[in-house]
């Protein structure tokens, strides 16, 4: 085999012209190639215009310089027609009902104090879920911690560890009573 500068028909035609490999056909234009690497333009014709002018707005659009995390939270989660927070509001509390009406929770259960969540507690529920990715912890408990050099007490005031878990174990995005069931054409297991 030739040096890397040699060309493709090296490679191909090199070697036992009795091998198997001796009648495949090259493409046309492999033999006028210098490597098996090929251009994509005509270098012949293709020019780059560099001198064009750049008129457009670089960055994020529809945000303002003097946003605040709220305000980028906010564009995020919400649209013109639709708030996507109402919805997790909604789902969520419709799973809970769904869930208290079929099972059946022993005398001190948690989910015997459930309350409806609120729009305001669901944008707290939320924010704690983003802290947590910013401090990390062992366990969810840990971020309620009342003493300690590991002490997080942000995590209390905004909400107590109960209420947080018991929104969490209801967290809901999507309808159950209009999901596919499992086993039949167009389940998606993703629907929760």
């Amino acid at each position: 085999m030739e040096d890397s500068d040699g060309d493709i028909t090296d490679i191909v035609t090199s070697g036992d012209e009795d091998s198997d490999d001796a009648d495949v056909e090259m493409p046309d234009n492999a033999a006028r190639q210098p490597n098996p690497w090929f251009s994509v333009v005509d270098k012949e014709t293709f020019e780059l215009d560099v001198n064009r002018d750049f008129e457009e707005r670089i960055g994020p659009c529809g945000f303002e310089a003097n946003f605040s995390p709220v305000d980028y939270f906010d564009k995020f989660l919400k649209t013109e027609d639709d708030d996507l927070i109402d919805r997790i509001v909604d789902e969520t509390n419709r799973y809970a009902n769904q869930c208290q009406t079929t099972e059946n929770p022993t005398r001190h259960a948690r989910s015997n104090e459930w309350s409806p969540v609120s729009y305001a507690e669901m944008r707290a529920f939320i924010g704690l879920v983003l802290a947590m990715g910013i401090v990390k912890k062992t366990s969810i408990e840990s971020y309620w911690e009342a003493s300690g050099i590991s002490e997080t007490p942000n995590f209390r005031d905004v909400m107590s560890r109960n209420r947080f878990q018991a929104i969490l174990r209801y967290l809901h995005c999507s309808d159950n009573t209009t999901a596919v069931p499992r086993g039949q054409p167009g389940y998606d297991p993703s629907t929760r």
